[in-house]
């Protein structure tokens, strides 16, 4: 699996807007309010690890990678990961405004998993649950037509090697010089054929992320809190029910980034033997 680390705070990385920083709406006495001093904003989330909080301090922690990780494929190097833009979300709706003007994409989809979620990371949730159910045989399919694919281009493109046990090339054969250049070539080939297929596979993906969230496929926690007066005058007026019911929109949902970095595992022998 590649090990490329996403996890590291936003606001060092890559810089957080104002609005996260200042945290307007909810620094001061609502229970939903998350900046830059309490929870961590990764620059991505990856799906191979978990949030492990501290003791004393349980909105504070670190990245741990899963024990079981997801059955994706056992022929690519591979990493999934995702992200939430740091752009402001449209607070208004068919009936009116609701919700803060200044959360972004990026920390509302921490406050929705931190605090009506049971701090279980929703798109997590998806892979571990949903996935396994719904696109995984279509992924699983793409990917062997990849495998074969890049396997016969390879096989082509090393016509005539001979191969020693081990897949690699016998250097004792003339017809060997030069075959190594060969490889290197294939393997800048596939490098931009997997970076092809990872976007397409991450599209693929996220259709389907967001065709469960809205047909309620993927079942999410709800802790309920009460609502002051006004919330519920304001949420009236935005034509929604007086107490929360917890679900992503369109919008938040809509906005994922998500990525899927491929890469070959120099296990896939050609026609020939050889390891590529």
């Amino acid at each position: 699996m590649i090990r490329h680390d996403y996890s590291y705070d936003s606001i060092e990385t890559e810089g957080m807007s104002s609005e996260e920083i200042l945290d307007y709406d909810t620094k001061y006495h609502n229970w939903t309010g998350i900046n830059f001093d309490r929870m961590r904003l990764p620059t991505r989330y990856d799906i191979s690890k978990y949030y492990k909080r501290n003791i004393r301090n349980t909105e504070r922690g670190q990245w741990k990678r899963k024990e079981e990780q997801l059955n994706f494929s056992k022929d690519f190097d591979w990493q999934i990961t995702y992200s939430f833009p740091n752009t402001l979300r449209n607070p208004k709706t068919s009936a009116g405004s609701y919700g803060g003007r200044h959360v972004t994409f990026r920390r509302l989809y921490l406050i929705l998993c931190e605090h009506f979620n049971e701090g279980r990371y929703f798109i997590d949730d998806y892979f571990e649950t949903v996935y396994p159910n719904t696109v995984k045989p279509e992924v699983d399919a793409s990917l062997n037509r990849i495998k074969m694919d890049l396997l016969d281009y390879a096989s082509e493109e090393l016509s005539g090697a001979i191969a020693t046990k081990s897949g690699e090339f016998d250097l004792r054969y003339k017809v060997n010089r030069g075959m190594r250049a060969k490889r290197r070539r294939y393997e800048a080939f596939a490098s931009a054929w997997e970076e092809a297929e990872g976007e397409y596979l991450a599209k693929m993906i996220k259709d389907d992320i967001i065709n469960c969230m809205m047909s309620g496929q993927l079942q999410l926690a709800c802790i309920m809190h009460d609502n002051s007066p006004e919330t519920v005058r304001r949420r009236v007026r935005a034509g929604l029910s007086k107490e929360p019911v917890f679900f992503a929109t369109a919008q938040l949902i809509e906005s994922i980034q998500l990525y899927v970095k491929l890469g070959g595992n120099k296990k896939w022998r050609t026609k020939q033997g050889i390891l590529v």
